[in-house]
């Protein structure tokens, strides 16, 4: 995504502070939205 305005810039550089996630959320996302 190429952010568009000041909003959406300021949500691309608060995205790279961000951790990882981890194996136990990757899961939760296959078991509640894939189904």
């Amino acid at each position: 995504m190429k952010p568009k305005n000041k909003f959406q810039q300021q949500i691309v550089e608060a995205s790279k502070t961000l951790p990882s996630i981890t194996k136990e959320q990757i899961q939760w996302g296959y078991d509640n939205a894939i189904s």
